[in-house]
């Protein structure tokens, strides 16, 4: 049986969730998050994340990763969802949580100044070095939204 025809015999679907369509959980939301923030799955003995689930469930199967186009991990909606390489997957990615400078793609170096990197088909390019955190951003934002379209982020 295929995932999409096993997910609609089991579960209705509606504004980013699963419910069970039977059963002691009969119209309860299905799922559980994992350590990193993704709603996931169990259907037929494997476990799947629900942002590829409600991919299958409305377009069928796909090789590439499923991107959640606001960066916001419990938001399964279709419209919120695309297709996506690894490497544009990768730069709908938020700020790490370490960052002190403020700005994605941008360190703060030993004297005080700020240089802005950017990672393109794994290969790191600096963007120069700048007095004001806010410049390195800028540099920063322009090479991601040249480099990578639609999949950038500021997050």
């Amino acid at each position: 049986m295929s995932l999409q025809k096993a997910l609609k015999e089991k579960f209705n679907y509606s504004k980013g969730f699963f419910r069970y369509k039977t059963g002691v959980n009969e119209g309860k939301v299905a799922g559980w998050r994992d350590k990193d923030g993704y709603s996931l799955l169990y259907v037929d003995g494997k476990t799947y994340r629900q942002n590829r689930l409600v991919w299958v469930w409305f377009k069928g199967d796909t090789e590439l990763e499923i991107d959640h186009i606001n960066g916001d991990l419990e938001d399964n909606r279709i419209e919120n969802l695309r297709e996506a390489t690894r490497t544009e997957n990768n730069q709908n990615r938020k700020m790490h949580s370490d960052n002190k400078s403020g700005y994605k793609g941008v360190n703060e170096t030993a004297g005080g100044k700020f240089t802005a990197y950017i990672k393109i088909d794994g290969v790191t390019k600096n963007l120069g070095t700048f007095d004001k955190a806010e410049d390195a951003g800028k540099a920063y934002r322009e090479a991601a939204k040249d480099a990578h379209g639609d999949f950038h982020t500021e997050r």
